[in-house]
């Protein structure tokens, strides 16, 4: 079980984040969990996020070697804005072949994670 409050404490710390949101959920069997976690980024950052997203996607370290997969998706702090295009914030951090990226989200796992800083 993931410690969800300190994995959301860790990620709203890096410099560039204004706050996150982690939700454990089932992965295909009820003994296997993966990680939702949704990562609100400042408005003035969201045009070069590159530091930001780094961060945000090493803070998931703090989870641990047990670490579910985890999908991560980037939003600015603004009501109407929707998802950033995760394949543009994995490219400005030099993380593209971090995990499996996609237009909505970051899909990574602890061993992806760990090195990162």
């Amino acid at each position: 079980m993931t410690d969800r409050a300190a994995l959301e404490a860790a990620i709203a710390a890096v410099d560039g984040v204004v706050s996150a949101s982690v939700a454990e959920v089932a992965d295909g069997a009820p003994w296997r969990t993966a990680l939702v976690v949704h990562v609100d980024l400042d408005p003035a950052v969201a045009e070069a996020p590159g530091d930001a997203a780094r961060g945000a996607l090493a803070a998931l370290a703090s989870a641990g070697a047990g670490m579910p997969r985890a999908t991560v998706a980037f939003t600015t702090h603004r009501p109407h804005e929707v998802r950033l295009d995760a394949r543009r914030i994995a490219a400005d951090a030099g993380l593209v072949g971090l995990g499996i990226v996609s237009r909505r989200s970051i899909v990574v796992d602890a061993p992806a994670v760990r090195g990162l800083r």
